[in-house]
């Protein structure tokens, strides 16, 4: 077997031993969640449902800005709707798709880059540089989460984990703005991609060559500090958003918001998501919110229910598949004024 089989083998066998243990979880605490699904049934208040949809709205919303600020640093003009709508249809596909999901998202979302006509080099550097934006913004959230609910130690390791990312990224834009930085990047670069080919035979070709168009194209980024700053802004909020879906769902159920410890709550959640190997850290995730939220003052069956109305609209099927339903009709639309000659609408400019 090649490393890659013994990869995705190893990532279904854990995700048959949570799913399993999840199993087994629920079966033991059944009376709690059948306790949360009454509590989410009988004492749901519509107006903050509302509000959880909508602050969720708002957060897919930030994250497109994030992307759009980043491509455009790097010469790509994309409409806010369109990223936005790929947004949503890469979540679908991560939610839906077991083991690899979040992979095929990021896959989806490149290859929707390359139809617009965005750079390889582009594409996948501004993917990359929201990833670790986002993940300094969220870090920010964690220290401030550690601090309201009184743990020193937590906020430190978060904000250690921030300055770590902000380090790497400070170096790299630095190493691309001089000649010499950008020779010591490329030769670190190169020599990463030979590892890559006798590891997994890709990518082909020169590493030397590779690397030096690569960084080359990056250069073109005009990443001054009021764009990295502007991109972290919208980085925060997209992240604060989510966090204020958790705070609407615990009043929506009727219970008096935990401040000291609703943020550390989200953050346990999200940290499972991230080491989950179950799509969208399904069974992982609820487990880790509900005890966490459960530990800062409601009742478990109440801090169950919050946490499973949290869940149900932070999925975003509804407005993945809408998104989906309206991108199909549109292409469909395309070929068929391709076919009879007519002009597309817009066809001046690629982006807009």
């Amino acid at each position: 077997m090649t490393p890659r089989s013994w990869g995705i083998a190893a990532e279904i066998a854990g995700t048959l031993a949570v799913a399993a243990g999840a199993g087994w979880a629920v079966y033991r605490e059944r009376t709690t969640l059948l306790a949360g699904l009454r509590v989410l049934a009988a004492h749901t208040e519509p107006g903050w449902v509302i509000a959880c949809i909508g602050a969720q709205c708002l957060s897919m919303v930030f994250f497109a800005l994030l992307q759009r600020r980043l491509l455009q640093a790097g010469g790509a003009r994309l409409t806010v709707s369109w990223l936005l709508s790929t947004a949503y249809l890469a979540n679908g596909v991560a939610v839906a798709v077991p083991v690899i999901g979040s992979g095929m998202a990021a896959t989806y979302a490149y290859r929707q880059l390359r139809e617009r006509r965005v750079d390889p080099v582009i594409a996948k550097a501004a993917l990359a540089l929201a990833g670790v934006v986002s993940t300094v913004a969220f870090a920010v959230v964690v220290v401030v989460a550690a601090l309201l609910s009184g743990s020193p130690a937590a906020a430190i390791s978060a904000l250690g984990s921030a300055l770590t990312c902000l380090v790497i990224l400070a170096a790299g834009l630095v190493a691309l703005r001089s000649p010499a930085g950008r020779s010591r990047l490329q030769s670190l670069a190169s020599r990463l991609v030979r590892t890559a080919q006798r590891v997994l035979r890709r990518p082909r070709g020169d590493p030397g060559q590779l690397t030096k168009s690569a960084v080359d194209r990056l250069g073109l980024f005009r990443l001054s500090p009021a764009t990295v700053g502007l991109a972290f802004t919208w980085g925060l909020l997209n992240w604060a958003a989510d966090a204020c879906c958790l705070i609407f769902s615990v009043k929506a159920v009727g219970v008096p918001v935990p401040w000291g410890g609703v943020l550390l709550a989200w953050s346990a959640g999200q940290g499972a998501a991230s080491f989950s190997p179950t799509p969208a850290g399904i069974g992982v995730v609820e487990v880790a919110m509900t005890v966490a939220l459960a530990a800062a003052g409601p009742r478990p069956a109440d801090a169950l229910a919050a946490v499973l109305l949290y869940r149900l609209v932070s999925f975003k099927f509804v407005i993945s598949l809408a998104w989906f339903t309206e991108r199909t009709v549109i292409r469909r639309s395309v070929r068929g004024r391709r076919r009879s000659g007519s002009p597309e609408p817009g066809s001046s400019t690629r982006f807009c």
